[in-house]
């Protein structure tokens, strides 16, 4: 009788472990599993002529995230300036990355179910290899700078994270689409950034998670890791 008793305790403690670490992550939150499971991507790259070899798309990569495929070597920050890269992943094996190679537009999303009042968390890192940010107010890398006039658009480098509306237009950056933004690069900004971690307070309700990247001035490298949430 004492052992089934103990055979119980064990696997109720047990029990409530495995519930503690499925509270602390949604599902595959740190691409434990080698790929995009539970997440969603969308790369659009632009260009026109340019677009087969204008490449960008979000991976899961382990190691270091370099540029590559490029005929030419990769742009440096400065002359003789170090190679653009993104460190390991700073949790596990892998990490969700983009290595732009421009111009294009790439998001990465999930819908997060939240119960009661939580925090969420992630580790971000990212190198924009342009000479600034910029960061105008909507996701799309060809937009005409004037109508009808010139092949120019608008300048946009830029990188946010944004809690929505599980059902808003993916690429939408209207108040009444976005709960709350958890992070937007600005002009003005450090371009380089090592892996740190962010957090926010989050209510009870259902959200979609969306990271995006812009770029159309140069390279640009973003990486994601160990997205959490947690009782405040």
């Amino acid at each position: 009788m004492g052992r089934k008793i103990r055979l119980l305790a064990t696997v109720t403690v047990a029990f409530g472990v495995a519930a503690a670490l499925a509270m602390a992550a949604p599902s595959n939150g740190g691409f434990e599993t080698g790929n995009f499971d539970d997440w969603k991507t969308k790369d659009e790259n632009s260009g026109g002529a340019m677009r087969d070899i204008t490449k960008g798309r979000w991976q899961v990569y382990e190691g270091k995230l370099r540029l590559g495929g490029l005929e030419a070597p990769p742009p440096r920050q400065g002359m003789g300036g170090p190679e653009p890269k993104l460190p390991e992943p700073p949790k596990g094996k892998y990490a969700a990355g983009i290595a732009s190679e421009g111009p294009g537009t790439h998001v990465l999303h999930r819908v997060l179910t939240v119960s009661g009042q939580k925090k969420l968390s992630l580790q971000l890192a990212y190198w924009n290899t342009a000479d600034d940010f910029y960061a105008p107010d909507t996701l799309a890398s060809d937009k005409p700078a004037r109508r009808g006039i010139g092949p120019e658009t608008v300048p946009n480098q830029q990188l946010r994270i944004d809690l929505m509306k599980p059902n808003a237009p993916i690429y939408s950056v209207k108040d009444q689409d976005i709960v709350k933004t958890i992070f937007r690069t600005r002009p003005g900004d450090d371009r380089r950034r090592d892996y740190k971690k962010l957090s926010e307070n989050v209510g009870g309700g259902e959200y979609r998670l969306r990271i995006a990247e812009v770029d159309n001035q140069s390279n640009f490298l973003v990486g994601v890791d160990a997205v959490k949430l947690k009782k405040r």
